[in-house]
């Protein structure tokens, strides 16, 4: 099943390629935060604009663990998983600099 799922994000990413569509980006993300992330419970990202996120952009989770005796060992289900970009906010009381980015997991989106 996971091998499905993955060759699934690599066909939509290759299309996305083949149109010109977006960016793809590889971010860290702590465990608590990827927990909520892959439950649903989370579906938005604040980031420093520093890679000029854009809808249709997709990223892809590195999650990531701060304590040493915890290392982590690539079985968090969220990890390398890919998420469409379905809305940037930036302005409007985000810290200048920063953007908050809706996320939908790949898959999940309706043809334009």
């Amino acid at each position: 099943m996971k091998n499905k799922e993955q060759n699934k994000e690599l066909c939509y990413l290759d299309k996305l390629k083949n149109r010109g569509v977006g960016k793809h980006h590889d971010i860290k993300i702590l465990p608590d935060f990827a927990d909520a992330v892959y439950k649903g419970e989370k579906t938005f990202e604040v980031r420093e604009n520093d890679r000029g996120y854009q809808k249709g952009d997709t990223v892809s989770f590195l999650v990531e663990y701060t304590n040493p005796c915890t290392r982590f060992d690539g079985t968090h289900p969220l990890h390398g998983k890919t998420y469409k970009i379905t809305y940037v906010l930036s302005g409007w009381g985000i810290k200048n600099g920063y953007v908050v980015f809706g996320i939908k997991p790949v898959g999940d989106e309706v043809e334009e």
